[in-house]
């Protein structure tokens, strides 16, 4: 064998093991890659809402709605709900259909509301898979000159970066309390 016959064998033998290098390193970022995929895609994983209860009540002379809601960050990212409102869809007298959206009040504390659940604040904070559960207070819009029929109550969350989540009611039911409603 001739020297440039020996430095090509050395060359083959040297260029395969680049190759089976090169070919390890590509499969190990491509493990990388699922493992930073997966970890981004459950940081972005949804705020989902539950409904536990919704009620409405009269108080100092103005229509209340409350909704008792579990919110759960099911993200392994901390989140948080900017801006919690009510979009009451209404038909008027005439016929002619509309839609109302109001903040939450904190005015107002639901009557006959058990301890186990607290106010909600907004903004709601919700750490990496945690749930939050408590009441909301919302005042159901009101005209003096016209009557509406209420077929709607969709409780609209959004989060930080945008994202909505929202609860939905149709019937409610009504509690009086004799204290709240002079």
């Amino acid at each position: 064998m001739e020297p440039r016959d020996i430095t090509a064998a050395a060359a083959v033998v040297i260029s395969f093991c680049a190759l089976v290098i090169a070919w390890r390193s590509y499969r190990q970022s491509g493990r990388a890659f699922a493992l930073a995929a997966e970890d981004h895609a459950e940081k972005r994983l949804p705020v989902k809402p539950y409904l536990i209860d919704a009620f409405t009540f009269v108080c100092h002379r103005a229509r209340y709605c409350a909704f008792v809601v579990s919110y759960t960050n099911q993200s392994s990212a901390p989140q948080s709900l900017a801006t919690i409102e009510l979009e009451v869809e209404f038909v008027d007298q005439e016929e002619i259909s509309g839609k109302a959206i109001t903040p939450a009040t904190g005015e107002v504390s639901p009557p006959h509301m058990t301890p186990d659940f607290k106010k909600l604040n907004v903004p709601l904070n919700l750490g990496p898979r945690a749930t939050d559960s408590g009441w909301i207070v919302f005042k159901i819009p009101s005209s003096s000159n016209r009557k509406f029929r209420v077929n709607s109550y969709r409780v609209k969350g959004r989060t930080s970066d945008g994202r909505e989540t929202d609860i939905e009611a149709f019937l409610l039911r009504h509690v009086t309390d004799e204290e709240h409603s002079l």
